[in-house]
């Protein structure tokens, strides 16, 4: 199922698909100044991470839309202490 999973995605760029998530998610509001509060960037990230999503992609697409979205590379350990590659 991995192996399958990796062709099916194999040239799709995770960002992309983080934007794409963010715009239908959050279609209704203002994606700036949603995240701009620090509850809301939380739940935002949270979302995207139980949706399957690296941190690292997940912080960087958020970085694009909240100054605050420095405070969650702070707070998350790096992937390869949680035994993700």
């Amino acid at each position: 199922a991995e192996q399958a999973v990796r062709q099916a995605y194999s040239d799709v760029d995770e960002t992309e698909l983080i934007e794409s998530y963010l715009a239908r998610k959050y279609r209704r509001v203002a994606l700036g100044e949603f995240l701009s509060e620090p509850k809301n960037l939380a739940a935002a990230y949270r979302r995207l991470r139980l949706a399957g999503f690296t941190s690292g992609n997940v912080i960087r697409v958020l970085k694009r839309h909240a100054s605050g979205a420095n405070l969650l590379e702070e707070c998350e350990p790096p992937e390869e202490e949680r035994g993700e590659s």
